[in-house]
C-alpha cells in the first residue's frame, strides 16, 4: 500500500523490505506430515491434513503484524485453514476467542477460517482476536490447520509460516504517503473505497488429538 501510495504521489518507492519472523518453536501438533519443514525458509514442505493443526509459538506478541503462511499447493477438494491466536506461557496453551465470526455454514464460532484454492500466500489476520489477547496478557502463538470443515481427501502443503511488520523507514513512508493522499483525494473530490476482506470461520467443532481434547468452536 505504501508503494502504491509513493507511485500516486510521484515519490520515489524506496521502503524496506518487512521484517519477517519464523516460529521459533512448535508447542503441539497433530495430523501434520513433516511439520518442521514450515519453520524456516525452506524448499521443503509440511501437509496439512483434514482435521489437522499446530501451535506455532514466536519470541514476540503476534497481534499487531501480519501473519501469513505460504501455501505451495492445494489437493483437488474444498479445503479450509482454520486458525486461532492464543498465549503459551507456562507449558499451557490459552485460546484467544475471535469475535464477530461465522463459519462455512453461516454458524458462530471463536475460530477464523479462510478457503484456499490455490498457492500463495495467506492472511492470518488477527483483527478478531485483538480485544481477547489484550485480556489473556498478549498472544504469542498461533494455532494453525486443516478445518474439518474441509471436504474427505483435502487439504494443503505449506513451506513456511512467518510473522513479519514493516521496518520503521516503511512506517514512515507508508504514513507519509496516506497523508499525502488524503490531500490529493480532497482536492479531486473522488470518494475512495477500501476493499473488505471476506473471512470465513466456523461453529464446529475442531478435534487435535495432540491436546487430547475437543478445542472448543
Amino acid at each position: 500500500m505504501a508503494i502504491l501510495c509513493a507511485s500516486v504521489l510521484g515519490w520515489p518507492a524506496t521502503a524496506h523490505a518487512a521484517t519477517e519472523t519464523f516460529p521459533s518453536s512448535i508447542f503441539s501438533s497433530a495430523n501434520i506430515t513433516d511439520v518442521n519443514n514450515v519453520l524456516g525458509n525452506t524448499p521443503d514442505t509440511a501437509f496439512f491434513a483434514r482435521g489437522s493443526g499446530a501451535v506455532f509459538v514466536f519470541d514476540e506478541p503476534v497481534t499487531n503484524h501480519s501473519t501469513i503462511i505460504n501455501v505451495t499447493s492445494v489437493l483437488p477438494a474444498t479445503t479450509f485453514i482454520w486458525f486461532r491466536f492464543g498465549q503459551v506461557s507456562g507449558g499451557a496453551f490459552q485460546n484467544a476467542v475471535g469475535v464477530g465470526l461465522t463459519n462455512p455454514a453461516g454458524g458462530a464460532t471463536a475460530n477464523a477460517y479462510v478457503e484456499v484454492t490455490g498457492p500463495g500466500p495467506v492472511n492470518i489476520s488477527p483483527t478478531a482476536f485483538t480485544d481477547s489477547c489484550r485480556a489473556i496478557g498478549g498472544c504469542n502463538a498461533v494455532l494453525v490447520g486443516g478445518s474439518t470443515f474441509t471436504a474427505p481427501g483435502g487439504g494443503f502443503f505449506a513451506s513456511s509460516i512467518v510473522s513479519s511488520t514493516p521496518e520503521p523507514t516503511a512506517w514512515s513512508l507508508m504514513i507519509l504517503a496516506f497523508v499525502g493522499l488524503g490531500f490529493q483525494v480532497k482536492r479531486t473530490r473522488r470518494r475512495t473505497l477500501g476493499l473488505s476482506q471476506k473471512g470465513y470461520a466456523g461453529a464446529n467443532v475442531e478435534v487435535l488429538s495432540v491436546f487430547g481434547q475437543t478445542q472448543p468452536a
